[in-house]
């Protein structure tokens, strides 16, 4: 892992890489990743200025702080009009994001040719299962129905 020195969000926030900016306050810093890995759509990440490394350790202030982040994505993707809608991803655990352990949000305007590895969000199931509930949109393979 590497050392939060050398974290790219920790550059990313001391200005050391080719990051463009879109949001910045005394907490958080929204940005375009200027890499080709994510030009997929448009797509920006939500990262706080203080490292913390999963959301299980975000949430001492009862999620008030998860909140302004999301606040922000939502400020900035209204800002840049991505107004066909867009998809707010968290990653969180060591297995989603290896090398960073830095919580961090992903914004991605939808599109109709939007591929993200699998993310691309689907419609919501219209047709309830047996129990009375509708399943998941992601989860629709489910044993028993359940």
């Amino acid at each position: 892992m590497a050392s939060l020195d050398e974290s790219i969000f920790a550059k990313v926030i001391r200005e050391e890489t080719n990051s463009t900016f879109v949001y910045q306050d005394d907490h958080i810093v929204a940005f375009y990743d200027n890499d080709d890995l994510h030009q997929v759509a448009r797509h920006f990440f939500v990262v706080p200025k203080h490292r913390i490394d999963m959301l299980e350790n975000a949430t001492a202030d009862g999620g008030t702080f998860i909140g302004k982040l999301m606040c922000v994505a939502v400020e900035v993707a209204n800002q840049l009009e991505y107004n066909n809608g867009y998809c707010v991803v968290i990653n969180n655990g060591p297995d989603c994001c290896p090398g960073e352990s830095w919580l961090h949000l992903h914004v991605s305007e939808i599109s109709e040719s939007m591929d993200l590895g699998g993310l691309t969000p689907s419609p919501m199931l219209v047709d309830p299962s047996p129990t009375g509930r509708t399943p998941s949109p992601m989860v629709t393979d489910l044993p028993n129905g359940n």
